[in-house]
C-alpha cells in the first residue's frame, strides 16, 4: 500500500523543519571577539585612585611574570562580546575560534620591564598571520558585569525560646539578636547590609561581642556591639568584651544605671543607652 498523498506532504515538512532548526543551530553566532569602546565616567566606591599587583601569566614562558605593575583605578576602555558577521570579500578570513567571552574593563597598567615576550614570533588570527615583537603591556582588562556589585543579604537564622538566638550560620557568620536602631550599611568592611529589626540575623563575627579581645576597644565599643540574646549586652568582664544579661537599673562597677540604660564598661562605671557607643 502507498503512502497517501497529504501523509508524503507531512513527512516531508517535518524533515524540512528538523533541517531548518538544524541549520539555525549551526549558525548561532559564536562570541568569542571583543568589541572595545573608550569610556569616561567616575570610581563610585572607595577603591584608592591606583594600586599595585603581580600579574602572573598562563603562557609562562615566553612570558614571564611582572612582579609590581602599577594600575590605575580609572577604566580606559570597555570590551563586550561580539560576534563577526558577513566578512566581505567572503572567504577572506582563516579558521581560527576561541571560546565564549564575556564583559571586560581596561586600565592603564605600568609593569617593570618584562624579561619574556614574543620577538619576531608568529602569531595568526582569523585576519591571517602576522609576525609579532611585544612591547611594555599598557592595559590590564578584568572581568566585569552591568550594575552594582552583588550584595548578598543577611540570611535568617533561628530565634530560640527566650530571645535566645541560634547559632546555625554559614561560613564564619554568627546568628545574633540585633535590636532596632542598630544598622551597618554600605561598609567597605562589611558585604552585608545590617538594619536592625529586633530579630536574629546571619552576621559577620566583627559586630559580635565576644570577637572583641581588647577590654580598650570593648570600653569604647561594647556597647554598640551584638549578642546572642535580646536580653544580653556588651561591656567590659575581666579585661575583655563579653555579653551580660542584664537590665535598667542594674549594677555597672560601683555605680547603678539609670533605667533604659545599660552597663558598658563595668571598670570606669560608664552607662549608656542600648545600641550607643560608650563615652569616655
Amino acid at each position: 500500500m502507498k503512502p497517501s498523498r497529504p501523509l508524503i506532504s507531512s513527512l516531508i515538512a517535518a524533515a524540512v523543519l528538523v533541517i531548518a532548526s538544524a541549520v539555525a543551530r549551526a549558525q548561532t553566532p559564536l562570541f568569542d571577539h571583543l568589541q572595545c569602546f573608550p569610556v569616561s565616567g567616575s570610581n563610585l566606591s572607595s577603591a584608592p585612585s591606583s594600586l599595585t599587583a603581580d600579574l602572573i601569566p598562563a603562557q609562562a614562558p615566553p612570558f614571564a611574570p611582572a612582579p609590581g605593575c602599577r594600575v590605575r583605578t580609572s577604566p580606559r576602555l570597555l570590551c563586550v562580546d561580539v560576534a563577526k558577521e558577513n566578512v566581505q570579500p567572503p572567504g577572506s578570513t582563516l579558521p581560527v575560534s576561541g571560546e565564549p567571552t564575556r564583559d571586560y574593563l581596561c586600565y592603564d597598567v605600568k609593569c617593570p620591564k618584562p624579561a619574556g615576550g614574543l620577538a619576531g614570533a608568529v602569531v595568526t588570527d582569523q585576519f591571517g598571520e602576522h609576525r609579532i615583537t611585544t612591547r611594555p603591556s599598557k592595559y590590564l582588562c578584568v572581568p566585569a558585569i552591568h550594575g552594582p556589585a552583588p550584595r548578598p543579604t543577611a540570611a535568617p537564622c533561628n530565634q530560640l525560646g527566650g530571645g535566645q538566638c541560634s547559632d546555625t550560620c554559614p561560613g564564619a557568620d554568627r546568628c545574633l539578636f540585633v535590636p532596632s536602631g542598630f544598622e551597618v550599611v554600605n561598609s567597605p568592611l562589611f558585604p552585608v547590609d545590617i538594619i536592625g529589626a529586633n530579630d536574629c540575623r546571619c552576621v559577620p563575627p566583627e559586630v559580635g561581642c565576644e570577637s572583641v579581645g581588647s577590654a580598650s576597644i570593648c570600653a569604647l565599643a561594647g556597647s554598640s556591639l551584638l549578642c546572642p540574646d535580646r536580653d544580653q549586652h556588651c561591656t567590659v568582664d575581666l579585661g575583655a568584651c563579653s555579653c551580660q544579661v542584664g537590665g535598667p537599673g542594674e549594677s555597672c562597677g560601683t555605680t547603678t544605671c539609670p533605667a533604659g540604660q545599660v552597663c558598658c564598661n563595668s571598670l570606669m562605671n560608664i552607662c549608656a543607652d542600648p545600641g550607643q557607643v560608650c563615652a569616655q
